[in-house]
């Protein structure tokens, strides 16, 4: 194992806080609408009591941002959140009325600005 001086260090981990931060949170909403794709571990670790928060804070987040300078991000927010609501049956609901206005009216926005 080599040596790594210490600047380098410093340099690649103060990158990392300034301006990746984003890009991992990017990453990490990716991974979170990839999982969501697979039922059993859907409903076992991504649906219950966190997901209504969890899609709120995404569609919040996508509201700050505009599709020029955060396309990813806005992409992979969307994905995640269609992708969790697939789940979101009359049956079975996981959403209330409340987030699933504030996630039409965050999509429509961006509809509406293309």
């Amino acid at each position: 194992m080599r040596d790594v001086p210490k600047d380098a260090k410093a340099k690649k981990y103060e990158e990392f806080s300034a301006g990746n931060i984003e890009d991992a949170i990017t990453k990490i909403i990716k991974l979170l609408a990839n999982l969501a794709t697979e039922e059993e571990f859907a409903h076992l670790s991504l649906l219950g009591d966190g997901t209504q928060e969890l899609i709120g804070q995404l569609v919040q987040a996508v509201d700050k941002r505009t599709i020029d300078s955060n396309e990813e991000f806005i992409l992979n927010a969307i994905s995640c959140t269609t992708n969790l609501l697939f789940y979101d049956l009359p049956q079975r609901p996981i959403l209330n009325d409340e987030i699933r206005i504030s996630i039409f009216n965050s999509i429509k926005l961006y509809i509406l600005a293309t």
